[in-house]
């Protein structure tokens, strides 16, 4: 672009010098006049010098804005290089692997695809509307433990943090995670009964308290509840489980990620990760 820019502003220079040397040859005042069609030569040779030098200065003017332009552009130039190595960083700073999202779990619910009889009656008013009978209301089914709790290792345990361990020990743990296992499959048992109605009142009666803790955040997963430690439907709990050392022994078990604390309907339960 220079060099042309060059050639452009050196032919306007070279018409410039062409025209004042034709105005030079205008006649000094106080002369004898000049002929008529001299004086017109001369005249239209100073309109078209004033229209040349207007024309130079209008683009000298676009050329400084264009100058000026390119500036702006520079520092956009160096925004944009900023964004860039930020990005770069940011994605070398991301973890090979992301979490998975908790609706693609295999035991997630699938949507129940929308049927046509159920568009239909979207626009039908309330009064129209024909309630379900109960006998064709789908009960929702129970949540059925099926996940083991993993032993811990003496890694895991001597990563803990001091008030988290306490007076814990590997074989502790372990022997409370035993424990777990037990009550969770004395659990699925009862769950699994295909005759609910023949089972002794106590242990219908954890059924329907189980069920009744079925919902969104809990179906699908193995999970038992603080009146099952306390109170579990075979046996009496080890000593492990029982006052500070049994709360001890919960807190390390969700440190290491073997549950998790929820609650459903004010009451509090663990979920088994």
């Amino acid at each position: 672009m220079e060099p042309a820019f060059a050639e452009m502003v050196g032919s306007f220079d070279q018409r410039v010098r062409e025209l004042k040397g034709c105005a030079s040859l205008r006649p000094a005042s106080g002369s004898s006049p000049p002929d008529e069609q001299l004086a017109e030569s001369l005249q239209s040779i100073a309109r078209s010098l004033s229209a040349v030098e207007a024309s130079f200065e209008a683009l000298s003017g676009a050329v400084l804005a264009e100058k000026q332009c390119l500036q702006h552009a520079d520092v956009v130039a160096a925004k944009a290089n900023e964004q860039a190595a930020l990005l770069a960083r940011i994605l070398a700073a991301l973890p090979a692997r992301l979490p998975p999202d908790p609706a693609d779990r295999p035991d997630a619910a699938p949507l129940a695809p929308v049927s046509a009889s159920s568009s239909n009656t979207a626009g039908r008013p309330k009064s129209a509307r024909q309630p379900r009978p109960k006998s064709a209301r789908k009960k929702r089914p129970a949540a059925v433990p099926d996940k083991v709790i993993e032993h811990v290792t003496t890694e895991e345990v001597d990563g803990l943090r001091r008030d988290v361990k306490g007076r814990m020990t590997v074989d502790k743990l372990n022997a409370g995670i035993e424990y777990l296992r037990e009550l969770l499959a004395v659990k699925r048992q009862l769950l699994a009964s295909k005759r609910p109605s023949t089972l002794k009142h106590g242990d219908a009666q954890r059924v329907n308290d189980w069920q009744a803790l079925v919902c969104e955040a809990t179906e699908g997963w193995a999970f038992f509840t603080e009146d099952d430690l306390l109170d579990p439907p075979r046996g009496k709990p080890p000593a492990v489980m029982v006052g500070a050392s049994g709360k001890s022994l919960i807190s390390a078990l969700r440190s290491l990620n073997r549950v998790k604390e929820i609650r459903v309907n004010k009451t509090k339960l663990y979920l088994v990760l």
